[in-house]
């Protein structure tokens, strides 16, 4: 018989909970105080987008006007392009605050997603694990990711508040994808401005979010859920939105313009070809250029495998697979194990069967991990919501292929891949954290070290730009 509260026990618990909640804001507060120290530091990279756009931006009185120009000349990126008027004409401190606010709105959207995919009585346990976590995700990027995805100003602009608008903008039908509630209609509102704000500002973000709402949509209407009409509004207003951009005269001239600047040959090379090609730079950007992300995605899975009661061949198989992979991306920078992870990828590539060896493996671990999730994990929402962030983050990646400027783009294409990929890391290390007691501490202590070492590491080269 459970002994109800008397007056004592509910004060001790209430200043326990706010004792909880206190050390919560303090850990927030000081993490988005580090992340701020980050962006005092930036600058303007003279020579790129950051002064271009400067003296482009000149010739048009207004944001209107820039904005139907690059429609008619260069982007469909009709709001996109209406934030890199504003803020390369204003101090450079307003982007700053804003970048600041973003990763704060990050990091709290990620602690509450958690809290949706957790059951209430386990909050007290988990819930400083799943904000540490959170705001220490963006450093378990790549460097090179982090640096020209989130500092650079027009780089930031463009990625990293796409991506935390875009997860804002799912916010309202995951809360109510799994549950028998009726979507607030306010709701429901931010959600589609938000969502048109994320398609019409980039494409991987736009792509991502259709998708991610389209399983959605799909997991209301199987479990009737009320909230099954508005995704299919916003679905709807998202794809409308997507299609308006992606219709732009300006994607047309732009398309021309790069193919003859970069490469020539990039749509009548032999379709072979181009798949091999296309496979190599996928599998390098997937495996060299996501940072931690999919080694602790993969390590975390593994973990889960490992822990169940009865055990078949596959789930030994599958634990193998993932943790012989997880070594040899995490040695991947030794001279030993270059060879493993070096995947030719230039245009017009080598093709051979000894090059086609070393692909196989990691072709094989990339296509075998939204399956060793959904074994791994018990519940229905973790195993949909983690295998529709893996396949986001396979798609948004391989559609950089798409484009001639494949091999010149700098790595912050790979900002919102890394960043669905860590997601889905987050929900599976959460699962880990919270039901296998000896990883709890070998797991915080590993994400806390490798945030801290990169941290330390872009501090300092920020710290020589200035």
């Amino acid at each position: 018989m459970t002994r109800p509260l008397t007056t004592n026990s509910k004060f001790a618990f209430c200043r326990k909970t706010l004792a909880d909640n206190r050390r919560l804001w303090v850990i927030f507060a000081v993490a988005v105080m580090l992340f701020a120290l980050l962006v005092i530091f930036d600058n303007r990279i003279a020579g790129s987008d950051d002064t271009v756009f400067i003296e482009q931006t000149a010739h048009y009185h207004n944001v209107i006007d820039w904005v139907s120009a690059r429609y008619q000349t260069w982007s469909g990126r009709l709001v996109g392009e209406g934030f890199i008027y504003t803020f390369t004409n204003i101090p450079l401190a307003f982007w700053k605050v804003v970048t600041v606010i973003m990763y704060a709105l990050l990091s709290g959207l990620l602690f509450f997603y958690y809290r949706l995919l957790t059951p209430d009585k386990l909050h007290e346990r988990t819930d400083t694990f799943a904000l540490v976590a959170a705001l220490t995700m963006p450093y378990l990027l790549d460097k090179s990711v982090f640096a020209e995805g989130i500092l650079w100003v027009t780089g930031g602009t463009v990625y990293f508040w796409s991506l935390t608008l875009m997860l804002l903008a799912l916010y309202m039908p995951m809360k109510y994808a799994f549950n028998q509630k009726y979507p607030k209609w306010w709701l429901v509102a931010l959600s589609c401005l938000t969502a048109i704000v994320v398609t019409l500002s980039q494409e991987q973000a736009g792509i991502a979010l259709i998708a991610s709402l389209l399983f959605l949509t799909i997991v209301t209407f199987r479990r009737r859920a009320p909230s099954r009409w508005a995704n299919i509004c916003m679905l709807g207003v998202s794809t409308v939105s997507f299609a308006i951009g992606l219709a732009a005269p300006g994607n047309v001239t732009r398309i021309r313009a790069e193919t003859a600047t970069w490469l020539p040959d990039f749509y009548t090379a032999p379709l072979s070809g181009h798949l091999n090609d296309a496979l190599r730079w996928t599998l390098e950007a997937l495996i060299n250029h996501t940072g931690f992300v999919l080694i602790v995605l993969w390590v975390t899975v593994a973990a889960l495998l490992a822990a169940r009661r009865q055990r078949k061949i596959i789930d030994n198989l599958l634990i193998i697979l993932l943790l012989a992979m997880s070594v040899l991306s995490l040695g991947r920078g030794f001279d030993a194990i270059h060879y493993w992870t070096n995947f030719n990828a230039t245009w017009h590539g080598a093709f051979s069967t000894r090059g086609l060896a070393i692909l196989a493996p990691w072709i094989i671990v990339l296509l075998v991990t939204p399956f060793a999730v959904i074994r791994a994990l018990p519940d229905f929402a973790n195993r949909v919501t983690v295998a529709t962030l893996i396949i986001c983050g396979y798609g948004t990646t391989a559609m950089m292929t798409l484009t001639p400027t494949m091999y010149a783009s700098s790595w912050r294409s790979m900002l919102i891949p890394s960043m669905l990929l860590g997601v889905a890391a987050f929900i599976v290390a959460l699962r880990v954290h919270r039901h296998l007691q000896r990883w709890q501490a070998i797991l915080s202590y590993v994400i806390l070290t490798a945030a801290a070492s990169h941290y330390i590491f872009q501090l300092a080269r920020m710290i020589a730009q200035k």
